[in-house]
């Protein structure tokens, strides 16, 4: 069984998702998917986005 398959999101689908956090950087958003952390981008906080998965690694996911 492959990783992916363990985790809610999958690399091409697409998410509607809030971004709640900022990244430890501030030029990125952090929304989550069951737990799973998404970095999304240069999103804000508060901001409600359309997110399609890039990549996914074994703690985090980007958009």
């Amino acid at each position: 069984m492959d990783q992916e398959s363990n985790l809610p999101v999958r690399v091409g689908e697409e998410y509607d998702l809030e971004i709640t956090e900022a990244s430890k950087t501030g030029a990125d958003g952090v929304a989550r998917v069951r737990g799973l952390v998404i970095f999304v981008k240069k999103g804000k906080v508060g901001q409600k986005v359309r997110v399609k998965i890039k990549s996914i690694g074994s703690t985090h996911a980007v958009s």
